[in-house]
C-alpha cells in the first residue's frame, strides 16, 4: 500500500521530466532555425536587396522561419517577431518566437501543453560605396631593380656603360646614349615600375572579387613625375580600369640630365592631385562615396627650388599639403616603396643620404591613421597593394 501511494509521485515526476525533455528538444530546433533566418536577413544577398529596394527583408526573414518552423512536428508556432534595423554602418536582425508543445503525461495533471520560446540576433557591417584614385609614381626612380637580385643583375649590366658605369637604375634615356631601360628589358631585369603595373592590374582583379555591391567601387589611375598623367579616367568598370593598366611605365626622358633631372615634383603636383578629387561623402549611396587617395611612391621629391626656377631640391614629401587634402574628409593610404640607400652613388650620398631617415616617417605621416604599408625590394607590392585595400574598406564600415 505505501509502494502504491509513494508510485503516484514517484510517476508524476517522471512524466513532467520526459514533457519538459521533449519541450526543450523542440526549443533546440527552433532555436537553430531562429538563427538561420537571423542570419539570412543579414547575408550578402539580403545587402544587396535592400541596397536595390525599399524593402529590408522582414516578410522574407518571417517566411523562412515559418517555412522551417513547419517541418517541425507536434508544435504550434503562436507568435514570430522579426525586427531588422538599418544604421549608417551596419544591418541588424532579431528573430524571436513563441511556440507551444504539447505535453503527453502533465497533461494528467491540468498541463496539457509547455510554452517555449526564443530569440537570435545577428549584424553584419554594411557595404561602403568608394572611389578611388591611384596616383602611382613612375619618376627614374622607380626604375630601380624589384629585387636586390635585379638591382644586382642591371649593375653588372651597366657595368661597361661610358656615362655612368655600374648604374643600378634603368633610366628610359631616349637620346639612346644611356638607356639603361632597353637594357634592363633586354636583360630580363624586372624594375619596380614593372611591380606596379601589374599589382594595379591585380587590384583590380581583387576589388572586383571584393564588391558586394554592384558598381561599389569606383577607380581613378594616375601616373606622376614631375607631370601627372591619366591612365584611366574615373570609371566603376574595374576590368577596363585593369586593361587600361597595362599603359603604366617608367617616364622616359630625352636625354641625361634634361629639365635638370626634376623629375618628381611633389610640391607641384600634390596641390593637382586634391583638385583632381571630389571631397569625401558618406559611402551610404552610390551618389555620395567616400574618396580615397591611393599613393605609390618612394617618398622622394626632385623638384624646383622654391623661388628659384632653375635649382634642383631634393626632399621628403611635405606633410602638409597631405594634411589639406585629409582636411576635406579624403582618406590617403600610402604604399611606400623604400628609396634604397646606394653607398656607392656620389648623388645619393650627397643628396639624398642626408634626409634619408626622414622619407619613412614623413610618409607615415601623410597617410591616414592605419593605412601605411612600407615594401622593400622582395617584398610583394601586389600583396601589400591588396592588404592596403582591404585596410581602407574595413575601417570605413567601422568609422562612419
Amino acid at each position: 500500500m505505501l509502494f502504491a501511494f509513494a508510485l503516484i509521485p514517484v510517476m508524476g515526476g517522471v512524466g513532467v521530466a520526459v514533457d519538459y525533455t521533449r519541450a526543450a528538444t523542440y526549443r533546440s530546433q527552433l532555436d537553430a532555425i531562429a538563427d538561420a533566418a537571423a542570419l539570412s536577413a543579414v547575408s550578402r544577398t539580403s545587402v544587396v536587396n535592400l541596397a536595390n529596394s525599399s524593402d529590408n527583408g522582414k516578410a522574407a526573414t518571417t517566411s523562412f522561419f515559418d517555412a522551417e518552423a513547419a517541418r517541425v512536428s507536434a508544435v504550434t508556432i503562436t507568435k514570430v517577431t522579426v525586427q531588422i534595423v538599418k544604421t549608417a554602418t551596419a544591418l541588424s536582425a532579431t528573430v524571436s518566437y513563441s511556440a507551444t508543445v504539447p505535453n503527453t503525461f502533465t497533461q494528467l495533471i491540468g498541463m496539457p501543453q509547455t510554452a517555449i520560446g526564443g530569440t537570435a540576433s545577428s549584424t553584419t557591417q554594411l557595404p561602403i560605396y568608394q572611389n578611388f584614385y591611384l596616383f602611382l609614381d613612375n619618376s627614374p626612380s622607380m626604375g630601380i631593380g624589384a629585387t636586390q637580385a635585379d638591382i644586382n643583375n642591371l649593375i653588372a649590366a651597366t657595368a661597361n656603360a661610358p656615362i655612368d658605369p655600374g648604374c643600378g637604375f634603368a633610366c628610359h634615356d631616349l637620346s639612346g646614349k644611356e638607356d639603361f631601360y632597353t637594357v634592363a628589358k633586354k636583360n630580363g631585369i624586372t624594375m619596380r615600375i614593372d611591380e606596379v603595373r601589374s599589382a594595379t592590374q591585380a587590384l583590380m582583379q581583387y576589388a572586383t572579387a571584393t564588391e558586394i555591391l554592384p558598381q561599389q567601387f569606383g577607380v581613378s589611375i594616375y601616373t606622376f613625375n614631375n607631370v601627372l598623367t591619366r591612365i584611366s579616367g574615373l570609371t566603376t568598370s574595374l576590368g577596363s580600369a585593369a586593361a587600361s593598366a597595362a599603359a603604366i611605365d617608367l617616364v622616359s626622358v630625352p636625354y641625361q640630365n634634361y629639365n635638370a633631372d626634376r623629375y618628381t615634383d611633389l610640391d607641384g603636383l600634390l596641390p593637382k592631385m586634391d583638385y583632381l578629387m571630389p571631397s569625401s561623402g558618406s559611402g551610404q549611396t552610390s551618389a555620395s562615396p567616400q574618396t580615397v587617395m591611393f599613393i605609390v611612391s618612394d617618398g622622394v621629391a626632385d623638384e624646383p627650388t622654391p623661388g628659384n626656377s632653375s635649382g634642383r631640391t631634393l626632399a621628403p614629401i611635405t606633410v602638409a599639403q597631405c594634411d589639406a587634402i585629409k582636411s576635406r574628409g579624403i582618406t590617403i593610404a600610402v604604399l611606400y616603396t623604400t628609396y634604397l640607400p646606394l653607398p656607392t652613388n656620389s648623388f645619393y650620398q650627397g643628396n639624398v643620404a642626408p634626409f634619408a631617415s626622414q622619407i619613412n616617417p614623413r610618409m607615415q605621416s601623410c597617410a591616414s591613421p592605419g593605412l601605411f604599408f612600407e615594401v622593400s625590394p622582395g617584398d610583394g607590392i601586389s600583396q601589400a597593394m591588396n592588404a592596403l585595400f582591404t585596410e581602407i574598406v574595413s575601417m570605413a564600415r567601422l568609422t562612419q
